[in-house]
């Protein structure tokens, strides 16, 4: 089984296919781990409103990432360089559209809460 967790408008894990494309990275975890402590040890690092907020430039997927690995002892320079993209440059000299992408994840992020509730599952139809 693999498992695609993200973050997006707000965190999110669905039971996923791998199709064996884009780049990839493993992660050696060692002895297996339970995924709700995985991440409730990177919720207790960060705290709530950055673990389940999304800002563009500094509570996105790669920080989300990172305050998972991190807290769970998994973070190295390796995976630093691969996850870590500058995700700041992009919006570089945008002004209005760094604005405009905010309020467009933030919209998202409360339509996502309203039709699915906070912390509840979701299944596929």
């Amino acid at each position: 089984m693999v498992l695609k967790i993200e973050k997006n408008q707000v965190p999110s894990i669905v039971v996923s296919s791998w199709t064996g494309e884009g780049e990839t990275l493993e992660v050696k975890i060692g002895s297996p781990r339970v995924l709700n402590d995985f991440l409730q040890k990177g919720l207790a690092s960060v705290g709530p409103e950055k673990y389940f907020i999304y800002d563009s430039k500094t509570q996105n997927c790669q920080y989300f990432i990172k305050w998972n690995l991190s807290a769970n002892g998994l973070w190295s320079d390796t995976i630093n360089k691969f996850v870590m993209q500058d995700a700041v440059a992009i919006y570089k000299n945008l002004g209005f559209v760094e604005k405009a992408v905010k309020g467009l994840t933030d919209t998202a992020g409360i339509i996502d809460h309203v039709l699915r509730g906070s912390g509840r599952r979701t299944k596929k139809n």
